[in-house]
């Protein structure tokens, strides 16, 4: 009997931990497949229009005026946050400057 209240704590303590974020424990099945669809598709993504779509393949210096203030223009070998904003734009541009791909997070 006093063997079974140790037992007890060591398998609490393997227990997954609770979440905290509750909006994503009421998110519905549908909800959820479409975040990943929109995540895994930059053509679904709320952040990118037609405009942004026709920078790649463009120089990074003559699209100052059409790439958002709050877009991130990320060069190679660049340090960035990888945290998930879905309305952040962000342009990635090769060592020649021509930018490579514009995509949201």
């Amino acid at each position: 009997m006093k063997h079974i209240l140790p037992a007890l704590f060591l398998l609490a303590a393997c227990a997954p931990a609770p979440s905290d974020d509750v909006a994503a424990q009421n998110r519905t099945d549908t909800e959820m497949e479409e975040t990943r669809a929109a995540e895994d598709n930059p053509l679904l993504s709320p952040c990118l229009n037609d405009r942004l779509r026709a920078l790649v393949g463009q120089p990074v210096s003559t699209a100052p005026g059409l790439i958002p203030e709050t877009a991130r223009v990320i060069g190679p070998g660049d340090l960035y946050t990888q945290d998930y904003l879905p309305d952040r734009v962000n342009v990635d541009h090769d060592a020649n400057g021509v930018i490579m791909r514009v995509w949201c997070g």
